[in-house]
């Protein structure tokens, strides 16, 4: 681009637009991989997100991929993927310089990023409710696995689970065989796929209770299980998808639950989903208000991320398996390394 043409922007989820939405407000990220990737949604509608890591390091900078096949806190092409456009500093929680540091930095901050499960506000010494009188006008972002009360409130989670109990996995895999019958288990969409959509409902939550406290000057505390936002079993999801090939193909996903017929077992949860081929849309009635004739309006997608070959996917998680990555430090793109 010539430079005559090059505008200011906040960085590249934005890329020369200008200042986001929320440019001027402060997030406090206190996250691991639950909730880094609103912490990068929110960075990239323009708000200033400061990480708190513990000394060491937060523990996603030990997850991998890592550049060159070297393990290491500053290698970590995860972290570099979920945490660009923010800041980092380190706190020791464990002491009390390290809590009043928090504490200050709070006092100054619009929204609170947490995926501690409660760690935090026990690390603190301030319930949730302690917490919200202390910063009456602070948003409180909250991400568990599977919410706050019930019996599951207490039990871990992870993206495949999440991915298992919803649904999901059931959408994904390979065709039967001629006899219409399934050789191989279920797959996986992709990786941390729970945790791109239960973040995504978090983000909206967030610039929702801005709004309520634009008007109200009051914060609130907004909460979202991954478990609840995976598994949708009254929602119609339609979508005009492109492979990478240029097949598209319009589908549609619905989530069903069967109850077990006993309190001591859990209901059945189903996933139902039909599509097909872009020529036969006008016949799919669910395809009803898709722009069908506007290329542009196709969402790209792929088998998983380390078999589609697309450039600048928002959504990728690793790299192509039979593909190398290029890394150019100082270089601003949708995810941290390019496909070569």
């Amino acid at each position: 681009m010539p430079a005559e043409e090059k505008k200011a922007g906040p960085g590249a989820m934005i890329g020369t637009a200008g200042p986001g939405m929320l440019a001027g407000l402060r997030v406090i990220e206190v996250a691991d991989e639950l909730a880094e990737y609103t912490g990068l949604l929110l960075a990239g509608l323009g708000a200033d997100v400061v990480k708190i890591e513990p000394p060491g390091g937060a523990p996603t900078r030990r997850i991998g991929p890592f550049l060159d096949d070297e393990a290491h806190p500053e290698r970590s092409l995860f972290f570099w993927n979920y945490n660009r456009a923010k800041r980092s500093v380190t706190l020791d929680m464990r002491e009390p310089a390290g809590r009043d540091a928090l504490l200050r930095l709070l006092e100054d901050a619009d929204i609170l990023l947490d995926s501690s499960c409660g760690e935090l506000n026990e690390a603190l010494g301030l319930d949730r409710a302690a917490l919200g009188q202390r910063f009456p006008r602070l948003v409180v972002a909250r991400m568990t696995p599977f919410g706050d009360t019930g019996p599951w409130k207490d039990f871990k989670g992870s993206d495949l689970i999440h991915l298992a109990l919803g649904g999901e996995m059931m959408n994904c895999g390979y065709d039967p065989d001629p006899a219409m019958q399934y050789d191989t288990p279920p797959i996986a969409p992709q990786m941390w796929n729970a945790y791109h959509i239960a973040g995504e409902q978090l983000a909206v939550g967030v610039i929702a209770a801005l709004l309520h406290r634009h008007h109200t000057g009051e914060g609130q505390d907004v909460s979202v299980a991954v478990h609840e936002a995976v598994a949708i079993p009254d929602r119609i999801m339609v979508q005009l998808a492109e492979m990478p090939d240029g097949m598209r193909y319009v589908s549609m996903a619905k989530g069903l639950v069967k109850p077990s017929g006993s309190y001591a077992r859990a209901p059945r949860r189903y996933a139902v989903v039909l599509g097909c081929e872009i020529d036969h849309a006008t016949n799919f009635i669910y395809a009803d208000g898709l722009r069908l004739n506007d290329e542009a309006a196709a969402t790209p997608i792929g088998m998983s991320c380390r078999l589609c070959p697309r450039e600048g996917c928002d959504q990728r998680a690793f790299p192509p398996l039979d593909r190398p990555i290029r890394i150019e430090q100082g270089h601003r793109r949708v995810v941290p390394y390019g496909i070569g």
